[in-house]
This record gives structure tokens, sequence and C-alpha cells, in this order.
């Protein structure tokens, strides 16, 4: 059975930016309560959009656009395989190393994991510490086991891929190191310093995936249509628009 979708892709792109912004900027607004004011509901604000916890719109955005990016992976691994490129099952891989992190960003496994070393180590330093170094630590032997992957790209591609790579690490690494140094030697973690790093942590997160799901949209669009090619242009759209076919 062959299913037609045909996705407008400026639109999609243009919705998610607006997202973004909103929810760095209700981040931001939530921030300034917490460090400036008494309120810890704020009319139910601040429990849905505090970027320091679990379980809020934030959260649940970022594993969403996390699942997406994973679907777009598997999608063009799809399409790979169908056309016999040798690197397809890197494409997969990828897809379910951001399915995970989907997962991860919703119950917080990377946080069973790194305290597991913390407690038969008895290590006392902050966990921010621990799920930093793993982090780094898995980024590095994936740039490893990726770098034929990432020099077979279109080298505007792979700048891309490596420009959002850095932007989401830099946020999910950089900043938990230093919200782990604030936490430990710092002011604490109800501070403004600590505050405004997670505000930090969690935009950049935002804004990396969305960079890569830009990234994957413009490979598709400027690579992957072709004969025999599970995407299609739908020229009858001149908005950015392809279709899909699975």
């Amino acid at each position: 059975m062959t299913i037609n979708i045909k996705v407008n892709t400026k639109l999609i792109m243009r919705i998610m930016w607006i997202i973004a912004t909103c929810l760095i900027i209700l981040g931001v607004i939530v921030a300034l309560l917490l460090a400036f004011t008494p309120y810890k509901t704020a009319l139910g604000l601040i429990p849905l959009f505090n970027m320091d916890l679990e379980l809020t719109v934030t959260a649940y955005y970022n594993s969403f656009i996390l699942a997406f990016s994973a679907l777009m992976l598997l999608l063009i691994a799809q399409d790979k395989k169908k056309t016999k490129d040798k690197f397809w099952k890197y494409w997969r891989f990828l897809s379910f190393g951001f399915l995970f992190l989907s997962l991860d960003e919703a119950a917080s496994i990377h946080e069973f994991i790194a305290n597991i070393p913390r407690h038969y180590m008895q290590i006392t330093s902050p966990i921010n510490f621990a799920i930093a170094i793993l982090g780094f630590a898995v980024t590095l032997i994936t740039l490893t086991i990726y770098f034929k992957f990432l020099m077979s790209l279109p080298s505007n591609t792979r700048m891309q891929f490596l420009v959002s790579g850095f932007v989401y690490v830099l946020g999910a690494f950089g900043a938990e190191l230093m919200g782990g140094f604030i936490s430990s030697v710092g002011p604490g973690w109800s501070s403004g310093y600590y505050l405004t790093e997670v505000v930090i942590e969690e935009s950049l997160e935002i804004i990396g995936i969305t960079l890569f799901i830009r990234a994957l949209i413009l490979y598709i669009e400027n690579d992957l249509f072709a004969v025999g090619s599970i995407f299609q242009t739908d020229n009858t759209n001149q908005h950015g628009s392809l279709a899909g076919l699975i």
C-alpha cells in the first residue's frame, strides 16, 4: 500500500520557530518569577513552563520534535535503503538514537543511568557533572563512528548537521556542566544564576533540534528528489512543499 503525504515545509519550519520562541520567552518569564517574586505557581504558569522541571509543556515539546526528527531520519533511511546507499544503516541507527533521546526527554532516563556509577563509586558531586561527562563521552564516540558518514554528506548538509549538533550538545551537556558548578560551589539550585543556566540549557536544546530538522528538510529537498526516491516534489505548489511516499 502506498500513502501519499504532502507537507508544506516552509510552513512547518515557521510554526516550529514560533513555538520555540514562545517557549523560550515563557521560560525566561518563569525564571524571573521564581528569582524575584514569591510566586510558586503564578496561576499554573510556573508548573507548565518551568524549564527545570519534567512533565512540562517545554519537556513534552522537546520530546515531540526529537521524535519527529527520528521519523524523518527513518524515512531517509528507507529511501537510502531503496536506492542501495551504503550508509543507509547509519541513518537508521541515527533514527533509533533520536527516538531514545525523545523517550529520555519525557522520562529522564539519563538521570537513572548517570546515577548508577555515582551510587556504586560513592560519588557525592552533583548529578549534573555525571550527566555532562556521560553526554560528552557518547558524543565523542558517535562522532568517531559517524566520521565517514559525515564526510559522505554534501558540504552544506554536513555543516548544518555539525552546527545543530554543536548547539544541542552545548545546551544539553555544556550548560549542564555549568549547572553542576553553580549548584556545588555557587549560590545553589534556587538562585538566579542557576535558573539562568537552566533557561540557556533548554533554549539551546530547542534551537539545536529545530536547526537539525531544518537541515533534514533541506537535505531531502535538495539531494533526495530523484527517480525511485520515496520523496517527490509537488510541482503544483511553489511554497516549499514535498510529498513523501511510504
